[in-house]
């Protein structure tokens, strides 16, 4: 979850992606650090994707792999 939450990070940052696709970055990097067992920093991507529905769910509970991707 470590390595996927760094790349995702990279993701989101990058220039060179839509927006919309930053914007999927930072909430696929809120679920690797909700599996890292990280919910603050979870937390704080789910806030920076909140273009996405579901962040505004798991700013309120943790993701779950019942919620798959």
């Amino acid at each position: 979850y470590e390595k996927a939450g760094r790349l995702l990070s990279a993701a989101a940052g990058s220039g060179s992606l839509p927006s919309e696709f930053r914007n999927r970055c930072r909430l696929l990097a809120g679920q690797a650090e909700d599996l890292a067992g990280n919910r603050a920093g979870a937390r704080r991507w789910y806030r920076e994707a909140d273009g996405e529905d579901a962040a505004v769910l798991y700013l309120t509970r943790a993701f779950t792999i019942q919620d798959g991707f």
